[in-house]
């Protein structure tokens, strides 16, 4: 059985654990995310650069250990850096790049990790150093992060830009807004080159900075029934009916 490598990269806060969850929902492919072997595990992240032969060593030992499944899949935001070496390798591999507007990733990120910075070389006094994800990333010449994740949406935009005009039909880029419609689902089916039954029609909720939005807006919802109920009834101990009547 042919066996069909694909590799998923992204900015990371970009939908790709949903890209993940929708592949997986797929007959005879298996989708692993930054190398978790299973779905709660701990992620092995490659370095964002100098890591092509570690690389290239996981992605034999991931086929070999999978004969059962035809359309194997990998997903983490370094990939980017090592798509001419996989190539070289596994001639026949696609690549998806799943894309989330500027202002929304770096929100995302921000509230993601508000005591790591893992875009800048710093000394460990303001940010904690993280040994699995520091290494993962591209650094900035910047102090300010909010800065630093601006410079990372720029230049990750760009390198996908240049590998999509490069490689037509061997890189495909996925806004995360259009990701719930079935047309683009069925797009991605179709430029892996799927041949089982199909799950596109079921609505994959992607990690997105809006419904967080929505969050807040059920909370000032909540608050306002408590606010008006207090106003009508009174607040605990001081309801008018618990008042004593006047003798």
């Amino acid at each position: 059985m042919k066996q069909h490598l694909i590799i998923g990269f992204g900015t990371g806060r970009s939908g790709t654990t949903s890209l993940s969850a929708f592949l997986n929902a797929q007959e005879r492919i298996l989708v692993l995310h930054e190398g978790r072997l299973e779905s709660h595990g701990r992620a092995n992240p490659f370095a964002w650069d100098g890591a092509e032969e570690d690389l290239l060593a996981w992605i034999d030992q991931l086929l070999a250990n999978t004969p059962d499944d035809e359309w194997i899949r990998d997903i983490g935001m370094y990939y980017i850096n090592y798509v001419d070496a996989i190539l070289g390798k596994y001639p026949e591999t696609r690549f998806i790049c799943m894309q989330r507007p500027e202002e929304e990733m770096v929100q995302s990120y921000l509230k993601w990790t508000p005591k790591k910075n893992h875009w800048i070389v710093h000394d460990g006094t303001t940010w904690q150093h993280d040994s699995r994800w520091d290494k993962a990333y591209p650094k900035f010449e910047t102090t300010d992060k909010k800065d630093a994740l601006h410079q990372y949406w720029t230049f990750y935009t760009q390198m996908t830009r240049e590998l999509e005009d490069r490689l037509p039909g061997i890189v495909k880029v996925i806004n995360l807004a259009e990701f719930n419609d079935q047309l683009c689902r069925e797009s991605i089916l179709d430029f892996i080159r799927y041949t089982g039954v199909r799950n596109s029609d079921s609505r994959v909720l992607e990690n997105s900075y809006k419904h967080k939005k929505y969050a807040v807006g059920r909370k000032k919802i909540h608050n306002l029934f408590w606010s008006m109920k207090r106003k009508l009834v009174g607040s605990p101990g001081h309801r008018w009916f618990m008042k004593k009547r006047p003798v």
